[in-house]
């Protein structure tokens, strides 16, 4: 029996990963799931979950300088996205709560990019504030460079050399 219902929660996706196989074009998810990311990524979630909306506005990604030099630590090049639903009181994310956050990152170009790339690995996380609001983060890295348009932009903002 223990066996069981350890193999279920092994094999259980998370609600956003099965949200992410539902809707067209995402492509994070085929990588592998990082326990790593994962934990970072929910890290992520549950601090916007504590700070609300107005923390969202402020910065929608706190804390992520710390992640990010996290990342870098174990090799890996990383990007977070993140996304809030409108408030909500069912317990668990309904699949149209989990669609909302997928059609926000549609709408900007780059989350779209980050969300439909398929990446080496990847973690998620899901929190739900005081309020009802679900906030999500997914966290993806690479070992070799994917995200070579923003390292173009890098270069290009440098001041030359004379």
């Amino acid at each position: 029996m223990i066996r069981l219902i350890l193999l279920a929660a092994i094999c259980q996706q998370s609600p956003l990963v099965e949200a992410a196989d539902a809707y067209p074009g995402v492509r994070f998810q085929e990588g592998q799931r990082d326990d790593s990311l994962v934990r970072l990524a929910q890290e992520a979630a549950d601090t916007m979950a504590r700070r609300g909306n107005r923390g969202y506005w402020r910065d929608g990604h706190p804390g992520w300088d710390g992640r990010f030099r996290r990342l870098n630590g174990m090799g890996l090049r990383g990007v977070e996205v993140t996304a809030y639903s409108w408030p909500d009181t069912s317990p668990e994310p309904t699949p149209k709560i989990l669609k909302e956050l997928f059609y926000d990152w549609q709408r900007s170009a780059g989350h779209w990019r980050v969300v439909s790339t398929r990446h080496e690995r990847y973690g998620d996380g899901l929190a739900k504030s005081t309020s009802g609001t679900w906030y999500a983060a997914v966290i993806v890295a690479d070992t070799r460079q994917v995200f070579r348009p923003i390292q173009r932009l890098q270069r290009l903002m440098q001041p030359r050399k004379r």
